[in-house]
């Protein structure tokens, strides 16, 4: 969390209004701008066979676990698997002979080459080597030290040992790997607390330090979890999560700072050896059908943090594009809301709602409310239990109130609701008729024109003829002299945002409560019941093309009859028979015109949750809007780290409390 807003804060020092005040086609979009951009991932390794399974916390644990489990390469585009070591500790279920040095494929370069043999093209993959790189001189149990050395965020400034200048990244992980290979592991840890310059984030510090090198240990319970899932467990010995014990429990009450406990734990987190204390398992006792929906991708852990995690969720911007305006989040927290009261009636059933320790009492949302300010949402949560008799539709049309029949295909309701649901919550929608709404006129005619073109050609051509559409959609609106400014065409940007995010969360929903139907029956998810609704990439097939459509039709006196004329005519597909394209375009035209009328007539009366609006945690603050920080700094915990302010260090006339410590835990024999 503090890592965020560290980010945050970060992102406010180099912020110039002037660089955001640009076309959002002259803007480079990056990170995790779609929220649909998981699921069609998801979607495409399903598609090439690929099993796709979502971890409890972390994955490089469990998917370091899994490597060991079945002795299997690792392929990854992310540089901290090349400092992975062979675990030394292991639990007792396994032998030391059935675990293999697990072998990393590099899928940034060129991770492949065909050879011929025996007259047939095989595949090779190119495994990377570490005694063949930079690594070769670092022994392997120091290499995850590299990763905490490399990472700014935690260590504002590197030991005073290593000298290179800041400046350059590539001098920096040079000198680090240098430093590391001829130095005690114990040492390195040693002049990473000691470099620390003020003593209220020797708690901080030292606690994240131990979570960076934990991702590093395999978790072999929950692989041996994972694989279950699969129907694969019976190729491995399974591991099971070890019974706390009342030593345990003691040793986890120790400060993250106290010398004995930071230093031994990373011991023997540098062995591979995992915390002692196992992070909450909230799949316990799910019922088997809840637990594949979401190992299985289909319930996002953004529905779980709220329940199970003290700290809350965090509802960051989704790109710094759109860093002056609030998360796209904001409308979709009544659908959140029903996932927390379901989640709640599970366990509450289960007679297990100890669980629940991020209800203390109310479920924690921060929210960012645009320029680099936050706000603490806390929402009342109660249980709720989908009743035997009860459909999922008819359990989500009772709380929205909508007391109609769709009149409407199945497969539009997800979204024509979404519609809905958004625009009676945007105060600056009240006085709009959504009848002639721009954003939701674009928005249903993209998703029902793209409905029908999908089914009589490939992808690639429809997202080829979309390409010349965005230029048909500039042209016209020069022609017609209508212009929008860069603001107003980022509030149409965030706007489409709010409503894919609220669509996802509608059918999201939905599948939840079909699991919840099934119980302890194994999901199906290419079932019927879980597909009634296209995902989110097909409803929204390009978000430029929706702003640009959006954006022309603001201009136009009457943007409905535009719409059908003008774009649902234009975005349909023809194909060489202009017989059947003229049945299908009257039929596109026909459900357009459906919807929107049916939309224009719901009006859902439902009770927003109840939320009480707070200050964020203090490390969202602004710096000169932070309250005093209380000094409650242990003075022991202050001394054994801390050095002078002449940045020489303190002289004792005996060795400090960590030095000694550093002789002890220096014997434990790490490289043995």
């Amino acid at each position: 969390m503090k890592l965020r807003a560290s980010r945050c804060l970060k992102m406010k020092k180099h912020y110039k209004e002037a660089d955001f005040d640009i076309a959002a086609c002259k803007y480079s979009l990056y990170g995790n701008f779609f929220p649909s951009v998981r699921q069609f991932v998801i979607a495409c390794l399903q598609k090439l066979g690929v099993h796709c399974l979502q971890s409890s916390y972390g994955s490089m644990p469990a998917c370091l676990g899994i490597a060991y489990h079945l002795g299997c390469p690792i392929a990854t585009m992310s540089s901290k698997y090349y400092l992975i070591s062979r675990p030394t500790t292991l639990p007792e279920e396994l032998k030391p002979s059935s675990v293999d040095e697990v072998q990393i494929v590099d899928l940034t370069k060129d991770f492949y080459q065909v050879d011929t043999e025996d007259g047939k093209a095989m595949l090779k993959l190119r495994v990377f080597h570490p005694e063949m790189s930079a690594l070769r001189t670092v022994p392997a149990v120091s290499r995850p030290l590299i990763a905490v050395l490399m990472n700014s965020d935690l260590l504002h400034r590197l030991p005073s040992e290593i000298k290179c200048e800041p400046s350059s990244n590539s001098e920096k992980l040079r000198a680090v790997v240098d430093w590391v290979s001829k130095t005690n592991p114990i040492h390195v840890l040693r002049a990473i607390m000691e470099s620390i310059t003020d003593p209220n984030f020797i708690d901080y510090i030292s606690s994240n330090v131990l979570l960076s090198l934990e991702a590093f240990c395999p978790d072999f319970v929950e692989a041996s979890d994972m694989l279950a899932v699969l129907g694969i467990d019976q190729l491995i010995v399974p591991v099971k999560a070890p019974t706390r014990k009342l030593e345990v429990e003691k040793w986890q009450l120790q400060r993250p700072s106290s010398p004995m406990f930071f230093f031994e734990t990373a011991s023997r987190l540098l062995k591979g050896g995992s915390l002692m204390d196992r992070p909450l398992d909230f799949l316990y006792r799910w019922p088997t059908a809840l637990v594949h929906l979401y190992r299985f991708g289909f319930l996002e852990k953004f529905f779980i943090v709220p329940l199970y995690s003290e700290l809350g969720l965090v509802l960051n911007y989704t790109n710094d594009y759109l860093i002056e305006l609030p998360s796209i989040y904001g409308p979709g927290r009544i659908l959140r809301y029903l996932h927390y009261c379901l989640l709640m009636g599970v366990e509450e059933s289960n007679g297990l709602t100890s669980k629940l320790i991020g209800l203390r009492p109310y479920a924690r949302e921060i929210c960012y409310e645009g320029h680099f300010r936050f706000k603490t949402h806390m929402l009342e949560v109660k249980p709720m239990h989908l009743p035997c008799s009860c459909s999922g539709d008819a359990f989500i049309y009772a709380f929205i109130g909508f007391d109609c029949t769709p009149e409407v295909p199945t497969w539009s309701i997800a979204l024509v609701l979404s519609c809905v649901l958004w625009h009676q919550q945007k105060v600056e929608h009240r006085d709009c008729n959504i009848a002639e709404c721009p954003l939701i006129l674009s928005a249903l005619l993209l998703a029902v024109v793209t409905h029908y073109n999908v089914e009589c050609s490939v992808l690639t051509t429809v997202a080829e003829h979309y390409g010349s559409l965005k230029s048909l959609v500039l042209m016209k609106m020069e022609e017609s002299g209508a212009s929008v400014s860069p603001s107003e065409e980022k509030e149409l940007m965030h706007s489409a945002l709010e409503l894919m995010a609220m669509y996802d969360h509608y059918v999201s929903l939905c599948r939840l409560l079909t699991a919840l139907k099934e119980g302890d029956a194994e999901a199906d998810f290419s079932s019927a019941a879980y597909n009634r609704f296209p995902p989110s990439y097909e409803m929204f097939p390009s978000l430029a093309l929706l702003v640009y459509i959006a954006s022309h039709l603001r201009c136009q006196e009457a943007p409905s009859g535009v719409a059908v004329r003008l774009w649902v005519v234009n975005a349909f597909l023809r194909t060489s028979d202009d017989i059947k394209d003229l049945r299908r375009l009257k039929i596109v035209v026909s459900m357009f015109s459906t919807l929107m009328e049916f939309a224009s007539k719901v009006k859902l009366k439902f009770t927003p949750p109840t939320v009480h609006v707070a200050d964020p945690p203090r490390c969202f603050l602004l710096k000169e809007e932070r309250p005093p920080l209380r000094r409650n700094v242990n003075p022991t915990d202050r001394n054994m780290f801390m050095p002078m302010r002449s940045g020489n260090r303190r002289r004792s006339t005996r060795s400090s409390y960590a030095r000694q410590l550093t002789e002890r835990v220096g014997q434990m024999r790490l490289n043995s």
